[in-house]
């Protein structure tokens, strides 16, 4: 038997951290900048307050 004929696999790559994804830190931040048009306008609407912002 050739060597040549051999399948050469490449060693799988470990899986890291989803904390160090960058698509899952894209993801969070596209979510919490689609939420912060809706917390301006509720505070505009003087629906809440910034102090009630921050205690939830």
């Amino acid at each position: 038997m050739s060597t040549s004929n051999q399948r050469i696999c490449p060693e799988k790559p470990e899986a890291k951290s989803i904390f160090a994804s960058r698509t899952f830190w894209g993801a969070v931040l596209a979510g919490v900048a689609s939420l912060v048009p809706l917390a301006v306008k509720d505070i505009k609407a003087q629906k809440i307050t910034v102090d009630d912002a921050g205690q939830y």
